[in-house]
C-alpha cells in the first residue's frame, strides 16, 4: 500500500529484465511488460497524481502562479499551494478519463471500462516526465554521493581522496539539459501512444482501432506540448 512501493511495480513493468512464473530471472524487449499490467483500484488515481504532481511543480514556476500566490505565508500558502495541485491533478484525470472513455465508445467496447484499460500507456509518459523535470536536480545533487563515498559515517574519514569534492551547480549547459527534457518526453509519449494502439487492436480491426485511438492521442498531445511548455520556460 506505500504510494512508491506501488509505482515502483508499475515502473518495473517496462524492464527489460523479469521474472517468469516460475520465478526464474528472465529477459526481455523493454517495454512489453506493460501490457501484462492488471489494474487495481486505486492504480488510476496513483498515475494521475504522480504525473499532476510534476505538472504542478512546474507550474509553481510560472510567474502567474507566483501571483496568485502573492504574499501569503505559512498555512495560507500551504493551502493555496494544496489547492493548486489538487486543480493540476483533476485536470490531468479528467484528459485521461475523458479521451479513454471515448476511444471506448469509438472502439465499440465498455466506454467505462477505458480509464482501466488504457491506464499503462500512462506509465511510460510518467517515468518520462520525472527524467525531464528532475533531471537536473539529479546530475547536480546527485554528486552530493561523491564525498560521501569517501567519508560515509561522518567520521573525518577520506578513503578515496574526495571528500572535498565541491559540487558543479552547472555540470552540463542549459541547452544540453533541454535536449535532454525534450527527448525524454517525445519517447514516453510515443511509447505510451503505441502502447494504447496495442490495446485497441486486441478488440478491432486496425482501421477501427486507428480510429478509436484519436481521443487518446489528442489528449496526449496536448499533455506533451503543455509539459514541455512548463518545463523548457523553468
Amino acid at each position: 500500500g506505500e504510494g512508491f512501493a506501488a509505482l515502483f511495480g508499475l515502473l518495473a513493468l517496462m524492464a527489460p529484465v523479469h521474472r517468469d512464473a516460475d520465478g526464474h530471472v528472465r529477459l526481455r524487449a523493454p517495454f512489453v511488460g506493460l501490457s501484462e499490467l492488471v489494474p487495481r483500484r486505486g492504480t488510476v488515481a496513483l498515475l494521475a497524481v504522480m504525473l499532476g504532481g510534476t505538472g504542478f511543480d512546474g507550474v509553481q514556476n510560472r510567474q502567474w502562479w507566483a501571483d496568485i500566490q502573492g504574499d501569503a505565508s505559512g498555512w495560507d500558502r500551504t493551502w493555496i499551494a494544496t489547492l493548486g495541485l489538487l486543480w493540476v491533478i483533476g485536470i490531468v484525470a479528467a484528459a485521461y478519463v475523458t479521451a479513454t472513455m471515448a476511444a471506448g465508445r469509438l472502439g465499440r467496447t465498455d466506454a467505462n471500462a477505458g480509464p482501466q484499460r488504457y491506464i499503462h500507456s500512462l506509465i511510460p509518459i510518467v517515468f518520462a516526465y520525472s527524467i525531464a523535470h528532475y533531471f537536473k536536480l539529479l546530475i547536480v545533487e546527485g554528486q552530493s554521493a561523491i564525498p560521501l563515498f569517501s567519508n560515509p559515517y561522518g567520521k573525518n574519514w577520506n578513503l578515496f581522496g574526495t571528500v572535498d569534492y565541491v559540487l558543479d551547480i552547472e555540470p552540463l549547459r542549459p541547452r544540453a539539459v533541454s535536449w535532454v527534457q525534450v527527448i525524454a518526453i517525445v519517447i514516453g509519449h510515443v511509447v505510451g501512444v503505441v502502447a494504447a494502439y496495442d490495446r485497441a487492436v486486441d478488440d478491432n480491426p486496425h482501421d477501427l482501432a486507428v480510429r478509436s485511438q484519436i481521443p487518446v492521442l489528442a489528449a496526449m498531445a496536448l499533455c506533451a506540448v503543455g509539459g514541455m511548455a512548463l518545463l523548457l520556460s523553468s
